[in-house]
C-alpha cells in the first residue's frame, strides 16, 4: 500500500485481485472518491492479459490518478467522464515532457 496526496487530500494506491474486491470483476482499476483509495487490479499474465503487464498497470494507475485529480477539484461531471479522464491519463506523460524541455513544469 501506497499514500499520496491528491491536491490536499490523501489517497491509498492498493493493488488487490477481483477475488478480493468484486468491483474489479468489470474493471482493470477504481477510485473511490468516499473511501479515497484508488485500486489496481492485481492482474496475472496468463494468455488473455497484455504482453507488457507492468505498462498496462501504470496506465491504469494513471487513469485512475486522473479520476482522483478531477475528483477532488470540483469537477466530479468530468471524473465521471471515462474518454477524458483516459485521453488524460494516456497524454499526461508527453505534456509532462514539454514542460520540462520547456523548463515549466512548475
Amino acid at each position: 500500500m501506497t499514500k499520496i496526496k491528491i491536491l490536499g487530500t490523501e489517497y491509498e494506491v492498493l493493488t488487490q485481485t477481483a477475488a478480493e474486491n468484486s468491483k474489479l470483476e468489470n474493471a482493470n482499476g477504481l477510485c473511490e472518491f468516499y473511501t479515497k483509495q484508488i485500486i489496481v487490479d492485481d492482474l496475472q499474465p496468463d494468455r488473455t492479459t497484455f504482453d507488457n503487464l507492468d505498462a498496462f498497470k501504470r496506465g491504469v494507475l494513471r487513469h485512475e490518478v486522473m479520476h482522483a485529480f478531477f475528483g477532488e477539484s470540483g469537477l466530479r461531471n468530468y471524473a465521471e467522464d471515462e474518454v477524458l479522464v483516459d485521453w488524460m491519463a494516456a497524454q499526461f506523460p508527453k505534456i509532462a515532457k514539454v514542460f520540462k524541455e520547456l523548463g515549466v513544469e512548475e
